[in-house]
């Protein structure tokens, strides 16, 4: 249960009753001012009947496993103690055998955070972009001109159109593009994208830059949420933030 007594944090919406609202048939429920009103998910199956759940927001709980599995990743990553080596090029750093399965344990968290991190970001656009186009999406390719609608965008275009062009101008603010927040989003991307489809170069190297696991290795996975916190929240700029994300601010002491 949230400070505000409504409920958990990642419900998607949710807001309170003005007035008092009386039964609406004899031995009916009743309300009070103020009390909660969610949007509600619900299906009908013959195998289950009628079931309905208060909505999660997509974003909140990519967020919330990216910042839970971060949290674990760090620790994993503490662990991971270094030996000094004699290597072919000179002197060099190894993890020592008994160390190797928290090494891979680590790996698979950091992979977690990577691409919860960014489907908190995909989730978040293809969400705003639904609820906020008044019509259909137009976007240059290559100097042709295609039009969506809002619901062929999601499938459509990628997530660096969206967060570059389409959103910034449903909602008409400036594009992150070339800001704090697109620096982030562009090192979260190329991690997911290297994890999301691994080359023979994230997996093995014996000399280089360029590696998925070399990458995860001398990063703080705690950056990952971060950087898809700072560009979510580049869009709520000059507008109300909703009550899930202020909420996750709170709770993770964010800005």
């Amino acid at each position: 249960m949230s400070s505000d007594g409504l409920g958990d944090w990642r419900i998607a919406v949710v807001t309170t009753l003005a007035e008092d609202i009386p039964p609406a048939y004899f031995g009916g429920p009743s309300h009070k001012k103020g009390a909660g009103v969610y949007l509600t998910t619900a299906t009908e199956s013959e195998a289950h009947g009628k079931l309905s759940f208060i909505t999660p927001h997509p974003s909140a709980l990519s967020f919330n496993i990216a910042f839970e599995n971060s949290r674990e990743a760090k620790k994993l990553q503490s662990r991971l103690a270094r030996i000094e080596v004699v290597a072919p090029g000179g002197p060099a750093q190894a993890i020592q055998m008994q160390n190797i399965p928290f090494l891979y344990d680590y790996f698979e968290q950091a992979m977690v955070v990577v691409t919860f991190s960014f489907q908190a970001i995909e989730a978040f656009v293809n969400n705003e972009i639904v609820h906020n186009a008044k019509g259909d999406i137009r976007i240059k390719r290559k100097g042709k001109l295609h039009v969506y609608t809002p619901i062929d965008a999601e499938r459509a275009l990628s997530t660096e159109e969206k967060v570059a062009i389409v959103l910034p101008d449903i909602l008409k603010i400036p594009t992150p593009r070339g800001k704090t927040p697109w620096e982030g989003f562009k090192k979260l991307k190329k991690a997911r994208d290297a994890t999301m489809h691994l080359k023979n170069k994230d997996v093995h190297q014996l000399s280089g830059s360029e590696s998925l696991f070399i990458d995860l290795l001398v990063d703080d996975p705690e950056q990952y949420p971060l950087y898809a916190f700072e560009l979510v929240n580049w869009f709520y700029k000059g507008r109300e933030k909703p009550r899930w994300f202020q909420l996750l601010a709170d709770q993770r002491n964010l800005v």
